[in-house]
């Protein structure tokens, strides 16, 4: 029989951490929980690095926060012109000095 090649997965590197439900009536430690990381508003997000320590930290909260892996991209196309932004997607668009002065060239 053949064997079967498993690609290998590749662990992220950072969080998007946003907090989606409130700590209000939840226990003092959940609060300092949330305090911690930063999450301090609704719909607020952080972004934090794939450590056992911060993800112990999004594990006790799991119910209030949505956790979305960071990647990054360079996509000149997809992306508004000059700057970074973080899309819902997951994507985190860069510009690069050459590419920008490309695209002003372009147009």
């Amino acid at each position: 029989a053949p064997l079967k090649m498993s690609a290998k997965k590749v662990a992220h590197k950072l969080h998007a951490v946003s907090l989606i439900r409130s700590g209000i009536g939840k226990p003092y430690w959940q609060k300092r929980t949330l305090e911690a990381l930063g999450l301090t508003k609704l719909h607020k997000m952080v972004i934090h690095k794939n450590t056992p320590s911060v993800n112990g930290m999004l594990s006790s909260v799991k119910e209030l926060i949505q956790i979305k892996p960071v990647v990054f991209r360079t996509d000149v196309e997809n992306s508004p012109s000059g700057g970074q932004f973080y899309s819902d997607s997951g994507h985190f668009f860069m510009h690069s000095a050459d590419s920008s002065s490309d695209v002003r060239a372009k147009q």
